[in-house]
């Protein structure tokens, strides 16, 4: 039971749509990204489903997203702008 159901990443990424890693449902977190509180899990769900949306190109893996959203104290907007920052520079710079 997923909450992305429905959901499609378009173009090119690291996810393939309905694959088992673009489950973002609570035992997926709880098993590869770690116990997380409710509020937290729908940081990363929210900041992942925004990349999905917005981002073009390569989406980061789960556990990159959740650490720009620990690093800014699960602040979305901080998170989007540090997070959006990094993907520029990685992108200008082919990292």
């Amino acid at each position: 039971n997923s909450i992305n159901d429905g959901l499609s990443v378009a173009g090119p990424s690291e996810l393939v749509a309905g694959s088992a890693d673009d489950k973002l449902d609570a035992d997926y977190i709880r098993r590869y990204l770690g116990d997380l509180t409710p509020l937290q899990e729908s940081c990363l769900i929210r900041l992942r489903q925004w990349l999905q949306e917005t981002h073009k190109g390569k989406i980061p893996k789960d556990q990159h997203v959740l650490r720009f959203l620990k690093a800014r104290d699960f602040n979305m907007d901080k998170a989007k702008e540090f997070l959006c920052q990094s993907l520029t520079w990685r992108k200008q710079h082919q990292v």
